[in-house]
């Protein structure tokens, strides 16, 4: 993944996304990157539900779900109003998915 990463960073290549749904894009990624060692790892049995590190369970799921909600606001926004969401709108849904989601 790094290295893919790091080959289109030498590229210069550009996503053909609008620049209102790159950052949520980014956010989405970087969240789903954030947890999925996580719930791999929870899921395979490699590490017992008793770990001391139990912090990482919520703060992943809340990480992912106001970052999911921040790039389906996004996306909605701009497919169904043809402009960018409004700031207010995309706080509250963002704020919704992480106390949903951890």
């Amino acid at each position: 993944m790094l290295g893919s990463l790091t080959a289109i960073q030498a590229f210069g290549y550009k996503l053909p996304v609008r620049l209102s749904l790159q950052l949520p894009a980014i956010a989405l990624l970087t969240a789903t990157a954030f947890a999925l060692p996580v719930v791999i790892l929870r899921w395979s049995g490699t590490i017992s539900r008793a770990a001391s590190y139990q912090w990482a369970d919520p703060a992943a799921g809340a990480v992912f779900g106001a970052a999911l909600g921040w790039f389906v606001t996004a996306v909605l926004f701009r497919t169904m109003a043809h402009e960018v969401a409004p700031v207010p709108v995309t706080v509250a849904v963002a704020v919704m998915g992480a106390l949903l989601a951890g």
